[in-house]
């Protein structure tokens, strides 16, 4: 079935006759090239043994591979019209569970639990794509690994590290429990219709395939939020005109930024993953005093 959802001509005999057409609100762009659907599979080692959640699974290019792959696969489809297309497709299909809703409004960490997902393959959403990898890799139990297509941008934020130009929230986030690696880089003409920008297949893995890492400290997400929202400054500086749960004296944040082996005049994007993991344990510790 790949092979006929991967033609630009089916796939617009398909929309017209559901009726549709792609959403740009919804950030709808369809995979129509099948080599990128081999590609997601490989990099996820997609195997029997596994329960796959798919995002955004559109018109179904990725979904037929992922059911006769993996064993069991769950794909949220926000659109009506395409959730029960899919329904209609995979009937029957005891593997395939399809759930009509919008990925965000869901019990992301009840929804991992339930199907005790450890892998994520999708391709996702431009506009909201970022917010949902962010949300999984935030759950109490996150997935193990994530082959995703992103846009280009968002695939360099995820694998930057402090010295890149885009290194920030997003790569700290991601850094805590995964290796990220970009994988292809994707040409617009892969999808219908065709965006105006370049996306890349992009594997999340987690560093204990067994357990993979959470902060340990409660303060890490709103300490590196409030850090990068004013990325250009000093973090000392920053520590002393935050919120009263981060706020530091300049001398205190000296002496933990001198103890991480950071520069006292070190800025939010200065810091490595591991630099800002230990900032916010010692940070919670002083807190705590």
């Amino acid at each position: 079935m790949t092979d006929k959802l991967s033609s630009p001509r089916v796939v617009r005999e398909l929309l017209t006759a559901l009726g549709a057409e792609p959403s740009k609100a919804l950030g709808q762009n369809f995979l129509i090239d099948a080599n990128i659907v081999d590609i997601l599979l490989r990099a996820a080692n997609v195997n029997p043994a596994d329960a796959v959640l798919e995002i955004g699974p559109g018109l179904g290019v990725l979904t037929d591979e992922l059911a006769a792959q993996a064993g069991a696969v769950v794909a949220v489809e926000k659109d009506r019209t395409f959730a029960a297309h899919l329904q209609k497709r995979f009937e029957g299909q005891s593997n395939v569970r399809i759930m009509e809703g919008d990925f965000l409004d869901l019990d992301i960490p009840a929804l991992l639990e339930a199907h005790q997902i450890k892998k994520v393959v999708a391709n996702l959403p431009y506009n909201s794509g970022t917010r949902m990898l962010v949300e999984l890799m935030q759950a109490p139990r996150p997935p193990c690994t994530m082959v995703v297509t992103v846009q280009l941008e968002v695939g360099e934020r995820l694998a930057a590290v402090p010295g890149d130009d885009g290194y920030g929230l997003l790569s700290v986030w991601a850094g805590v429990g995964y290796r990220v690696e970009l994988i292809k880089k994707i040409s617009p003409s892969c999808f219908y219709p065709t965006p105006g920008v370049w996306s890349v297949v992009t594997r999340l893995s987690a560093h204990d395939p067994n357990r993979p890492v959470r902060p340990a400290s409660p303060l890490f997400y709103a300490l590196t939020r409030e850090a990068f929202q004013h990325r250009r400054k000093q973090l000392a500086g920053i520590l002393d005109r935050a919120p009263e749960s981060l706020r530091l004296p300049p001398a205190e944040s000296a002496v933990l930024l001198a103890e991480l082996g950071a520069d006292v005049r070190a800025r939010p994007e200065q810091l490595s993953v591991a630099q800002w993991l230990e900032l916010a344990a010692r940070l919670t510790a002083v807190k705590a005093e």
